[in-house]
């Protein structure tokens, strides 16, 4: 699969760029690109998977078919700095480095402007727990932050 320098409009008109990483589609696209495809997706109602992706992922993939087909399946696949790093060597770059983390706080600072509820589905009850403890956040938007 070579996708390098292919770009395609998404549904709602927000180009996105990907790149062949490994055998797999890696968004290159820049963190408010990305934030910009995420509210249009709300704003239309629709659901998008998003998967960040990182060298430990990368490996897992070669003995768990599942999550290697979750990450191919996923809308946007947001590169960790690993793989931002990986793609300069192969000359492939990336846009910037995005990562979960940073993506997550800049949709929580969108959520104080527009009425963003969050979900977390995963992993182990105290650890989902403890990342929504940590997460910045104001009181009135407390509620706006759920996990099983």
């Amino acid at each position: 699969m070579d996708v390098s320098g292919i770009s395609h409009v998404l549904e709602h008109n927000v180009t996105i760029n990907e790149i062949d990483f490994l055998g797999f589609r890696v968004t290159n696209a820049s963190l408010n690109e990305c934030v910009q495809y995420i509210d249009q997706t709300i704003e239309n109602k629709g659901i998008i998977q998003i998967v960040p992706i990182n060298a430990n992922k990368l490996y897992q993939c070669r003995i768990n078919q599942k999550l290697a087909n979750i990450i191919r399946e996923a809308a946007l696949v947001v590169p960790e700095y690993a793989v931002v790093w990986g793609a300069k060597k192969i000359g492939r770059p990336l846009t910037e480095h995005i990562g979960g983390i940073m993506l997550m706080r800049k949709l929580l600072e969108e959520s104080r402007k527009k009425d963003y509820r969050f979900y977390f589905l995963g992993a182990k009850e105290d650890i989902i727990s403890g990342m929504v403890d940590s997460l910045p956040r104001s009181e009135e938007h407390t509620s706006e932050l759920q996990s099983h």
